[in-house]
């Protein structure tokens, strides 16, 4: 059984699963009308529902990546930093490349997703504690990336409506309730210009390495925000929070945090990455 305290391990295909139950928008993949609730499932999803989303063998991937339609991305569910994922276009190209997909992260589950062209990488970043409070601290645009990883991030996002980001943070809002989770996190979406719509990515539950990027348009200090979390302190306390909300950084009273309004940004923060890539030529 996968359990959902393993999400770091497993980050694509239980957070999708529950994603679809809480409603969230999809990408045609793989396990699409796979879904468990995190209240059915009692926190561990059955086997027999992660193997459905699965493809496990050539000629399954194949099966799947035609029904959903080329192109697709297949990718290995224990990857990250670009291992263990492929673009392609046709049966051969899958039967290719799949086993050099198990071979970069043996064991890992495979799974195939539509490939969402002309489409932006947006997330919002959630604070949640033990009380069942969720809140969304804004938007983060990721797209600019070189061999899958992030080097250019800016908060907040502008690429779509602000509709569709207050959208986008009320979903994200609701898959982090719908699990009981807690601590800060992250829901990361594709956004698709020429459709104006978005599709659920990941969750990464953890505190990313962009987090400074929403400190900078928020004012809100996201570790200390967890450690007052861990300690039990509800978000309606923690000052930070409290001063996005527009209520007294000293005052202690409990407030709807889903229905009380945010004060925007009024920053706008970019942050670049400098990767030392290829270490044996200099550190290019």
């Amino acid at each position: 059984p996968r359990r959902i305290g393993a999400l770091a391990q497993s980050i694509d295909l239980a957070p999708t699963i529950l994603a679809q139950a809480a409603g969230v928008p999809t990408l045609a993949w793989s396990g699409s009308g796979v879904a468990v609730s995190f209240e059915a499932c009692k926190g561990v999803i059955p086997d027999d529902v992660y193997r459905r989303a699965c493809v496990h063998s050539v000629e399954d991937a194949v099966e799947s990546c035609g029904r959903i339609g080329y192109p697709v991305m297949l990718k290995a569910s224990w990857g990250g930093g670009g291992k263990g994922i492929r673009k392609v276009h046709s049966d051969d190209e899958v039967r290719a490349v799949f086993k050099q997909i198990q071979g970069e992260v043996p064991g890992s589950p495979i799974f195939a997703m539509k490939l969402a062209p002309a489409s932006r990488h947006l997330e919002v970043q959630l604070l949640a504690d033990n009380h069942g409070n969720v809140a969304s601290l804004f938007t983060r645009d990721c797209s600019v990336q070189r061999r899958h990883q992030k080097i250019i991030e800016e908060g907040p996002a502008v690429a779509a409506s602000q509709e569709t980001l207050r959208d986008m943070e009320r979903c994200a809002r609701a898959l982090a309730s719908s699990v009981g989770y807690s601590g800060a996190a992250t829901v990361e979406y594709l956004y698709c210009i020429e459709t104006g719509k978005y599709y659920f990515l990941e969750l990464n539950p953890r505190l990313q390495v962009e987090h400074p990027v929403t400190e900078g348009i928020t004012g809100v200090n996201i570790p200390a925000c967890q450690l007052l979390i861990g300690m039990g302190v509800p978000l309606q306390r923690i000052p930070f929070i409290r001063s996005i909300y527009g209520a007294d950084p000293k005052g202690s009273d409990l407030f709807d945090i889903e229905s009380t309004p945010q004060r925007l940004p009024d920053t706008h923060v970019i942050a670049v990455r400098i990767t030392s890539e290829n270490a044996g030529d200099g550190f290019k």
